[in-house]
């Protein structure tokens, strides 16, 4: 998929840039002013600043960040190394995140199956039944 933008910068020739891969800003990567001029590019970069990073405590965290990546990508903000990065992180948090409830999940279970096996315990007792094999 191309984009709608045609950089309007030039090559080292002097010829029209050919890359149709410019934000709306007209600018394509390598030609928006500020990326060649040696500073730092924090302070040219319109993708993920430290302050942009959200802190994922739930799945509808996790779905607004993948949703914030979505945006950024299609707005030119972010990068497609950023955004990729950023995907494989929210998503290796999902992953822990499920990893966890499925713990919780079988940690209740557990407690719950002891607690019937109590409870057979209990009845075959009361009812004088001998376990099988023994």
């Amino acid at each position: 998929m191309s984009s709608p933008y045609k950089c309007q910068g030039t090559t080292v020739k002097g010829q029209p840039c050919q890359s149709l891969f410019a934000g709306p800003d007209g600018w394509c990567a390598r030609h928006r002013p500020g990326s060649d001029t040696g500073q730092p590019a924090e302070k040219f970069h319109r993708g993920v600043r430290p302050g942009d990073i959200v802190e994922l405590e739930t799945i509808e965290d996790a779905q607004a960040a993948l949703d914030q990546i979505r945006r950024g990508v299609l707005s030119r903000n972010w990068t497609a190394g950023e955004a990729n990065a950023a995907s494989k992180a929210t998503s290796e948090w999902v992953k822990a995140w499920q990893a966890g409830l499925t713990g919780k999940v079988v940690n209740e279970l557990q407690k719950e199956l002891a607690a019937r096996q109590q409870e057979i315990e209990e009845l075959r007792r009361q009812l004088g039944i001998r376990k099988v094999g023994s």
